[in-house]
């Protein structure tokens, strides 16, 4: 076969010199020009005398190989290990590895090979999502974990049967190591299952295996560790290090957790609160418990990066004495998020009729969720709501009123110890005391017309929560599956009380609120009986400037699970722009929360087998409901809960999302 510029000098040699000269020397300086710019397309080809430099091969032979035609940049995914790009011409059934020093998209290859014109969008239509595509594009992948090699396709790419058998043909014949082929995406992974021709391989979970940087920031404090029974009376100069997430924490100075969790468990929210350093560092536990009880430095950059060091004899002083100057307004000086109220409103007030600047009278939880219910598919369980005005009134009766001023008053100077168990007590107090006949009477007129024979959620909704600069998550109380009159009642008090709870006095604390200002209304809604449920939030929370992909936690049945970071839930991403959902990790949670008929939770098993939360179609869904309400928020960052029962998704609360 002949090189491109002996092919275009024996086309001249027809022409007769001294007829048709000037022709001659034009097509001649064509030649040369052609000569130079296409010199490194020419080298690349196979059959190239001469080769200076390989733009691509098509064999890999060994390991040795791979390893130099493969790069490790995932493009900010942890731990991927190292990939090659490979394209399959169609037309001829060439396999061709692209070098990753000149190409790190099939698009710029194939582009400079002449198999594209210079238009992504054709080229996409052409090549992804069509059994016509015209190449095959995909990577090999050599995971970091079992060592193994792996053929992928894009996320979001619809691959059939046919694609799959004719790539895997044509890469087992050009590479030297055994392959199986793993899914992208969860499309993808259920068109697999079924697929017995080929080695197969369970679906790739970006989940990162090295140290993840959930909130940048650097911190002195003394290295403490932690479990969940202790870390609720973690001191306020500690640095927080973890084997697994609990569900509440103290205020710290710094977090390490050794165990992943999701950024939207209530540890994680509560560091983006607080402003602190927040980490996932595996092995964690076992590289730095030596410093235990040590003062040290704990410094994250996003990126993954971090330190962690001895405080040196200078910061150690500097940290002494500013400890000494800061103690008295670490434990409460006030004022610092100023909470607003207003308590003239005295009826109950159907969710669909409160407005957004409601939040003053029912709480930003009730007006929030009543203004997303205005966009079309948030689907919004019917619910009620109680304003502030009759927790002002409860907390003002005698006996109430007394032991909740004489709590306040002596709390700054009361130890851990004492502090939880004064709590407790006024908790109590407030549980004790009956509910005003009136706030009954409102109930009872309402509950006929709802949900007398229905379970329904009674939830918080203070002016101490779902705020932009105080988030507050998991810190106050929720009662599900309520049947009963009487049961409502007692779950009202119970949400009530919760504002007293350990965790949200010294979140508020650390925090700088005054709890005096602190006015709780309650949310009274209709439950569903989730078959799946979690929180989405509608940005990509791994990389911060991707503001059009939505985030999504996903665990089968109620979702108390999903936040309190026990256990993993399912984790992925949709992006709009491809059209495709990466699974960042599956669900590790082997029980999912029901309604019991006579009222309440209980747990159940699930099967091991059933361990995909959400289908393509739903998560898609999800997200275009999810960006809507953003849109309707004014473009706000969102975090938002969600239930499905069925096909039907139905939004239950959305606050925005602290970054």
């Amino acid at each position: 076969m002949n090189s491109p510029l002996e092919s275009f000098f024996i086309l001249l040699a027809p022409i007769r010199l001294k007829k048709n000269l000037p022709l001659f020397y034009s097509a001649l300086a064509v030649a040369v020009f052609l000569s130079t710019q296409c010199f490194d397309a020419f080298a690349a080809s196979p059959n190239a005398v001469t080769k200076t430099r390989s733009s691509w091969i098509s064999r890999i032979e060994n390991p040795e190989q791979f390893l130099e035609w493969s790069t490790s940049d995932a493009k900010g995914v942890k731990n991927f290990g190292r990939h090659m790009l490979f394209v399959i011409r169609r037309d001829n059934h060439h396999v061709m590895f692209p070098h990753p020093r000149d190409f790190d998209l099939h698009f710029k290859f194939a582009k400079s090979m002449g198999l594209a014109i210079n238009n992504t969008k054709q080229f996409f239509l052409e090549n992804y999502n069509t059994d016509k595509r015209k190449l095959i594009l995909g990577i090999i992948v050599h995971d970091s974990l079992d060592k193994q090699y792996y053929l992928e396709f894009g996320a979001a790419d619809k691959i059939s049967k046919l694609i799959y058998e004719e790539t895997y043909a044509h890469i087992k014949k050009s590479f030297f190591a055994p392959i199986s082929i793993r899914p992208s995406d969860l499309y993808q992974a259920e068109s697999l299952a079924s697929i017995t021709s080929f080695p197969t391989a369970p679906i790739r979970e970006i989940r990162n295996t090295e140290a993840v940087v959930h909130q940048s920031g650097s911190s002195l404090g003394y290295l403490r560790l932690l479990d969940d029974q202790t870390s609720m009376d973690a001191a306020p100069d500690t640095i927080a290090l973890l084997k697994t997430a609990p569900i509440g924490i103290a205020p710290v100075r710094g977090i390490i957790v050794e165990t992943p969790s999701s950024p939207l468990s209530h540890l994680r929210i509560l560091a983006r609160t607080w402003k602190i350093p927040d980490l996932t560092i595996p092995d964690a536990v076992n590289k730095f418990s030596k410093w235990n009880g040590k003062l040290v430095r704990l410094t994250a950059d996003r990126g993954a990066k971090f330190s962690l060091a001895l405080a040196t004899t200078a910061e150690e002083k500097t940290f002494n004495e500013q400890k000494k100057s800061t103690t008295k307004a670490a434990f409460g000086s006030p004022n610092s998020i100023r909470l607003r109220s207003n308590l003239s409103a005295k009826n109950i007030r159907d969710l669909s009729i409160i407005e957004r600047k409601d939040a003053d009278i029912f709480g930003a939880k009730c007006a929030q969720l009543a203004f997303a219910a205005k966009v079309k598919d948030s689907n919004v369980p019917r619910a009620i709501c109680i304003p502030f005005y009759w927790y002002n009134q409860h907390i003002s009766k005698a006996p109430v009123k007394t032991a909740l001023e004489s709590f306040l008053n002596q709390s700054p100077s009361m130890q851990k110890d004492t502090l939880k168990e004064e709590l407790e007590a006024l908790k109590e107090k407030i549980r004790d005391e009956p509910l005003d006949e009136a706030l009954i009477l409102q109930i009872e007129n309402a509950n006929r017309l709802q949900w007398m024979y229905q379970g329904v959620f009674v939830r918080s909704s203070t002016n101490a929560e779902d705020l932009p600069m105080f988030n507050g998550a998991g810190l106050y109380s929720s009662v599900p599956n309520v049947k009963s009159s009487a049961a409502i009642y007692e779950a009202i008090k119970t949400v009530w009380s919760s504002v007293w709870n350990l965790e949200a006095y010294l979140a508020r604390q650390s925090a700088g609120i005054d709890h005096r200002l602190v006015q709780a209304g309650t949310l009274i809604q209709i439950g569903v009986n989730a078959d799946a449920s979690g929180v989405m939030i509608t940005c990509n929370p791994f990389k911060a400037q991707n503001h059009y992909s939505v985030y999504i936690n996903a665990k089968r049945g109620l979702g108390m699970r999903v936040v309190n970071g026990f256990k993993v839930p399912e984790e992925l991403i949709y992006n709009p722009r491809v059209d495709g959902v990466t699974v960042i990790a599956k669900s590790n949670d082997d029980v999912e929360i029901k309604f019991n008929p006579q009222g309440g939770v209980s747990e159940q098993k699930i099967d091991p087998a059933e361990r995909f939360v959400l289908t393509d179609d739903l998560a898609k869904r999800l997200a275009i409901i999810g960006n809507a309400i953003e849109k309707k928020f004014g473009g706000q960052t969102l975090d938002i809960e969600w239930v499905v029962a069925g096909k039907k998704i139905s939004i239950v609360q959305a606050r925005p999302y602290i970054e």
